[in-house]
């Protein structure tokens, strides 16, 4: 006879400590298992339904699943890998499956034009916005745009932590939103990391943050998109099959933690190789829907009391630096050098962690393999970011 949940006893988390205690050999014990995702955040190896109260996540869960479009999530690809070629190998690699184009245009290398499928839809062009010379839209006289993009993954692919990257989206929110009349369609761009759940639990609490953001204010947060890119912080030039295995676990993540695009770039950027990193990037996204059907199963983490903690932990950090940085203000903040300088000091924890070898990123700092395929560096020649790339360009809405 087969066995149903009822049949099981429950255990409670201090008897599963218990258990652990007596597994664990020195020197280890319960506190080295702590994961620890910011100086704000650090999640307990262990969870369970007494860890806290998260009803209102159930709540956040069926709100969400209410507001979601039946569609499935759009799969886009990098160009990066395409710049040099021939419009023939264009038109070939358009034939690949996936739905557009993304990055940085051919044009500027002289080359084809860019497929149909990457022009303009109809929406008005997003301005970049010059620091903190643009001011307030209502000051400028201004036309509010009607969809807006902005990029967390500048603030990951800088070095800043989750927290940061979470925070800074709704700060910029913010600062714009409170001199837009109308609020425009949002459309929040976040990196990705190699922490297959953290990413998975990122996603979702960009999510939470933002219908909350819009019931603070009073307004409708079903006009809103969430995407998320695979990032050039974690992309190595010295072994680019890595690249692949990386990208893999990332988009299945934001899949996973209910992302409404997914951008895919090419594991590597060798021109002989361009068409080949152009159809595994669109297949990594086919196989997560049609071979391992992750769009059959809406927010499919949710109910799992560690995922349901750490979005808890996660989200309430990021509101309180969000909190924090909105008392000072962003226009100070960005004039004191205060949040360029977190960043920064994010930035460096990680590139210690590198190079002491107390943080491995295979392909990088350990692993590499004498026979593992190189590429050209990436096009403005960083795999991790000069934080004062920030104060250049603080607020960027643009895609």
């Amino acid at each position: 006879m087969s066995e149903t949940l009822s049949d099981f006893t429950p255990v409670n988390i201090e008897q599963w400590k218990v258990r652990l205690e007596k597994e664990l050999k020195p020197p280890f014990q319960i506190e080295n298992l702590q994961w620890k995702v910011s100086d704000l955040v650090s999640l307990p190896p262990l969870s369970g339904p007494e860890s806290h109260d998260l009803q209102y996540l159930k709540n956040f869960h069926q709100a969400w699943k209410a507001s979601m479009p039946a569609a499935r999530a759009r799969i886009s690809v990098g160009t990066h890998a395409m710049l040099s070629q021939s419009e023939e190998k264009w038109r070939k690699a358009e034939a690949y499956g996936f739905q557009s184009w993304f990055g940085p245009s051919p044009l500027s290398a002289g080359s084809a034009a860019l497929p149909l499928s990457d022009r303009s839809k109809g929406h008005e062009p997003d301005p970049v916005l010059d620091g903190l010379a643009m001011g307030k839209w209502q000051a400028k006289g201004q036309e509010t745009p009607s969809e807006w993009h902005i990029h967390g993954h500048d603030i990951q692919e800088a070095g800043g932590d989750m927290v940061q990257e979470l925070a800074s989206l709704l700060l910029v929110s913010d600062y714009y939103l409170d001199s837009a009349g109308a609020w425009p369609k949002m459309v929040w761009h976040l990196g990705t990391g190699t922490s297959f759940w953290m990413e998975l639990v990122k996603c979702r609490v960009a999510r939470l943050l933002w219908m909350n953001f819009a019931a603070f204010h009073q307004k409708d947060f079903k006009n809103f998109q969430l995407t998320a890119k695979t990032s050039t912080l974690h992309w190595s030039a010295a072994d680019v099959d890595t690249n692949l295995i990386r990208h893999a676990a990332e988009v299945m993540a934001v899949l996973m933690g209910g992302v409404d695009e997914v951008r895919i770039l090419p594991h590597t950027l060798d021109p002989e190789k361009a068409l080949e990193a152009t159809r595994l990037a669109a297949n990594l996204a086919l196989l997560c829907f049609e071979e391992s059907h992750l769009d059959d199963h809406f927010d499919p983490a949710s109910g799992s009391f560690w995922v349901e903690n750490a979005t808890d932990a996660l989200a309430a950090a990021a509101w309180q630096k969000f909190t924090s940085w909105q008392e000072e203000g962003l226009e100070n903040l960005v004039r004191s050098g205060r949040w360029v300088g977190e960043i920064g000091d994010s930035a460096n924890k990680l590139k210690a962690e590198l190079q002491s070898g107390s943080k491995i990123q295979i392909g990088d700092n350990a692993y590499v393999s004498d026979m593992a395929q190189k590429s050209p560096d990436w096009p403005d020649g960083h795999i991790f970011s000069d934080a004062d790339m920030l104060a250049l360009r603080p607020f960027r809405l643009h895609t």
